[in-house]
């Protein structure tokens, strides 16, 4: 998956569609706001667009497996974002990665989120939108994801503050897939 990744970053990194904040952290930044200076682990950063824009509000550490260049205004570390250790951070911030990785995986992730409080702010593919064309190809794992599935497995363990799934989210270029954001607190 990191030969993925690295290549993936290699050839979009002058894509000024991936360079700009995604609507997802809009949405988060929006909902934040009367909250500054949180600290943010953005789990699996990528090219750490949405890292660069959530460090104008708050504390960002990002974390993927593919080494960036690095960022003015957030600290970045190479790491595994699932067994990444999250007792630090206030809100742990995951865009388009959860559906990344395999349900073992999923459970790893959301079991490493263990303090009272903690945010958990995710967008990700939902699996209503299997069959659509993939601006990207599909030559990378999708895990898409059960919205009721989803849902039942989260509401033992966190506070559903906001959950939708919806076109709108994500739209790039004539692309506008079903995916599910939602906003969770760790009881």
């Amino acid at each position: 998956m990191t030969s993925y990744w690295e290549s993936f970053y290699t050839k979009h990194a002058k894509d000024t569609r991936l360079l700009q904040p995604s609507r997802f952290c809009e949405f988060i930044l929006e909902n934040f706001k009367h909250s500054p200076n949180l600290s943010v682990l953005d789990a699996g950063c990528g090219t750490g667009r949405d890292a660069i824009a959530l460090s104008k509000a708050h504390n960002v550490t990002g974390v993927d497996l593919v080494k960036q260049k690095e960022h003015n205004g957030f600290t970045f570390e190479k790491a595994d974002f699932c067994t990444y250790e999250k007792k630090n951070f206030d809100m742990v911030y995951s865009r388009f990665t959860y559906h990344t990785i395999d349900e073992t995986q999923q459970d790893v992730f959301l079991g490493s989120i263990t303090k009272p409080n903690t945010y958990l702010c995710m967008e990700f593919r939902s699996d209503k939108g299997r069959d659509i064309s993939l601006h990207f190809g599909k030559t990378h794992y999708r895990n898409f994801i059960n919205f009721d599935k989803f849902k039942q497995k989260v509401q033992e363990k966190f506070e559903i503050m906001f959950i939708k799934e919806d076109t709108g989210f994500a739209p790039f270029g004539d692309e506008d897939p079903i995916c599910i954001r939602t906003i969770l607190k760790k009881k």
